[in-house]
């Protein structure tokens, strides 16, 4: 959880704070994390209630296969973290979310218009800021990366 939240903050600073928001919606972070921490209070308290005369072996055998399963999860954790957290991805990421708020919706979601207007408004700031924030640091790939992503917003933003 320490060495995700520390890139994921390195990565909020190289190119914009909504990266963090991102990273913690996304669905395989909060179940990954949810495991990861439900499997450590599972230890803790079989750890707690194991004594000297009475040791409860289904709870030691789950304890050992839960604690086994998050080392084993580790890896291809942190390949899924480094793979969102590459520019492309969180490129892609607040483009699709800010055109998914932008697209018409029937029924009573309709009514939420502010709301979707927001989110959409708010993805072409996070694409400028990640935009001005590659210029100040000379990278030409990021900025021209995130350029593009506007130019597409706004076209497909008018199809909309």
């Amino acid at each position: 959880l320490t060495v995700s939240s520390i890139i994921v903050q390195l990565a909020a600073t190289r190119f914009t704070p909504h990266v963090t928001s991102l990273f913690f919606r996304a669905r395989t972070n909060v179940v990954i994390n949810g495991f990861f921490v439900v499997s450590t209070i599972f230890v803790l308290w079989i750890n707690y209630s194991a004594g000297n005369t009475y040791i409860p072996r289904f709870g030691v055998i789950g304890a050992m296969l839960l604690m086994t399963a998050s080392l084993l999860l580790l890896f291809p954790y942190f390949a899924y973290v480094f793979s969102f957290l590459e520019p492309d991805s969180i490129v892609g990421r607040i483009t699709t979310d800010g055109l998914k708020a932008a697209t018409p919706i029937r029924g009573p979601a309709r009514l939420a218009i502010h709301e979707r207007q927001r989110r959409s408004i708010e993805s072409v700031e996070n694409l400028a800021n990640i935009a001005l924030n590659a210029i100040q640091q000379k990278d030409k790939n990021i900025a021209s990366l995130a350029a593009n992503a506007l130019c597409t917003f706004g076209s497909l933003y008018g199809d909309t």
